[in-house]
């Protein structure tokens, strides 16, 4: 009878000290009515193994990953300059081989907050910077009909 006890108590310690454990920066678990929402931030060891037919990834919050790829629509004959990056006071955009009076441009900050919304009336613009503070800002440059866009990071200093 003492030898089964101690199998016993020998396989529950086993387990309990094999218990499944995250070394992580920081995390929490947030719930509201039906839905929890569990995150780890900085967790330093993922594996992933796969076989014939499974995979296996090891590491906590695993989740399907779904990697898209998006590719630049080139338009004939347009070329867009925008410069000096970083800019200081004025940045300037300039469009050749392309009617630059089709195009309009915004310019948001990091938050996704309009700082600007502007028809380009000729081709070749300024845009005024000196009473924003310094950061990155987000520069979109689209025809009126939506079709296409493009998108610059601009360096304010």
């Amino acid at each position: 009878m003492k030898p089964i006890l101690t199998f016993i108590v020998l396989i529950l310690t086993g387990t309990a000290g094999s218990a499944q454990q995250v070394v992580a920066s920081s995390g929490n678990t947030v719930t509201a009515d039906v839905y929890t929402l569990d995150w780890t931030l900085g967790e330093p060891a993922i594996n992933t193994f796969t076989g014939s037919n499974l995979i296996l990834t090891q590491g906590m919050h695993q989740a399907k990953l779904i990697v898209s790829s998006i590719n630049e629509i080139r338009i004939q004959g347009l070329e867009i300059s925008i410069y000096p990056n970083p800019v200081e006071c004025y940045l300037e955009l300039k469009v050749k081989k392309f009617d630059g009076s089709n195009l309009n441009f915004s310019l948001n900050d990091q938050n996704g907050h309009t700082l600007l919304n502007k028809v380009m009336e000729h081709n070749i613009e300024q845009v005024d910077m000196q009473g924003l503070p310094p950061g990155v800002y987000i520069l979109n440059l689209f025809p009126k009909n939506n079709l296409w866009q493009r998108t610059y990071k601009v360096v304010k200093n």
